[in-house]
């Protein structure tokens, strides 16, 4: 039994830790990168910050996350099959084979599973504020709630045919290959759709405030609804087909129209009078 309970961070990087069959851990960090042999049970939930990046975890059946960061990056080993993060804020699980894993109990803030290949058939973001799931291969997974606040999914391949960002504020899709996405409901703040290709033939940015589509290849568009009170940043008109140039002029001019005509009312409001006989 290795007792660091009294402690406040402990350095255990690159340990065989052969013999140990209990972790008390410290109270701030403790740091078992590269270890091997840890205990079966690993109980975190009074530490705050944990790293287990290229840990060998096979002979762990059960983690406890942290209080405040876990870093269990880059782990070749079977993971638990039931990651309980619940108690966590951030959770670290890029580069990490997730076969065997069957529920992750989510952390309260983000989690970065970038990278992850195995990843489980449902995955259910609701919860939380963020995710990162760049450069990961979904093809195994048929479903995805989506977080409230941000998605980070650039280089994306193999995505679901509906992309439901529509309770997300922002979402990040750059460089991401769309082949297969039939429906994008898009966030309410922002979408980065630059350098994407193979994108729906219809894409609807009516409620979303800001778009960006730079270098997206948008030979398969035949419409976008272009957003009811919001902008599209950096337009890159000259790669576009010219019946979305056309649509994209339109807008703008009936936009340039709409503001001026918003401005213009402000202007022409009478001055009302107060009892005190002040202006307003």
């Amino acid at each position: 039994k290795t007792d660091f309970s009294g402690t406040k961070d402990v350095d255990l990087s690159h340990t065989d830790l052969s013999g140990v069959r209990e972790i008390k851990c410290p109270a701030e960090e403790i740091d078992l990168d590269g270890c091997k042999n840890l205990p079966p049970v690993l109980d975190f939930s009074t530490t705050k910050n944990v790293i287990l990046a290229y840990a060998d975890l096979s002979g762990v059946r059960e983690i406890k996350g942290s209080t405040e960061e876990i870093n269990l990056s880059r782990i070749t080993a079977k993971l638990p099959p039931i990651l309980d993060f619940s108690g966590t804020k951030i959770v670290i699980l890029s580069f990490s084979d997730l076969s065997g894993v069957s529920e992750i109990k989510l952390p309260t803030e983000t989690i970065n599973l970038s990278g992850c290949k195995n990843l489980p058939p449902v995955l259910d973001f609701s919860t939380i504020k963020g995710v990162m799931l760049s450069d990961t291969d979904l093809s195994g997974t048929r479903e995805i709630k989506w977080p409230t606040e941000k998605v980070k999914l650039s280089w994306g391949v193999n995505l679901p045919s509906v992309l439901d960002f529509s309770r997300t504020k922002e979402v990040m899709l750059t460089v991401s290959d769309l082949s297969g996405v039939r429906e994008i409901k898009c966030p309410a703040e922002k979408i980065n759709l630059s350098e994407c290709k193979n994108l729906p033939p219809v894409l609807d940015f009516s409620t979303t405030k800001n778009v960006l589509l730079a270098y997206a290849d948008l030979s398969g568009v035949r419409e976008i609804k272009w957003p009811d009170n919001g902008q599209i940043l950096d337009p890159d008109k000259n790669r576009w087909p010219e019946h979305l140039r056309k649509s994209y002029d339109l807008w703008r001019a009936k936009m340039i129209v709409k503001n001026d005509s918003k401005e213009n009312a402000k202007q022409n409001i009478p001055n009302r009078i107060t009892s005190n006989g002040r202006q307003v």
